[in-house]
């Protein structure tokens, strides 16, 4: 009996319960993207202070994006 047999046995109850630890386990962090990220926030922000990058307003740059 492969593993979706199985599962589709259960009651409700547990059905969801799985589905449930399922995607809980699906929306853990990834350590190694975590940590790109991380450097890549420190990169942009070192850029910034050093003057190599120019930040902008939030609304700015949305209204670019949105064209």
């Amino acid at each position: 009996m492969t593993l979706l047999e199985q599962a589709s046995r259960l009651p409700a109850t547990e059905k969801l319960r799985l589905i449930e630890q399922l995607i809980a386990e699906l929306d853990l962090p990834d350590p190694t993207v975590e940590a790109l990220w991380a450097d890549e926030a420190a990169a942009r922000s070192q850029a910034v202070k050093e003057g190599r990058l120019r930040s902008r307003p939030l609304a700015e740059a949305m209204e670019k994006h949105s064209r």
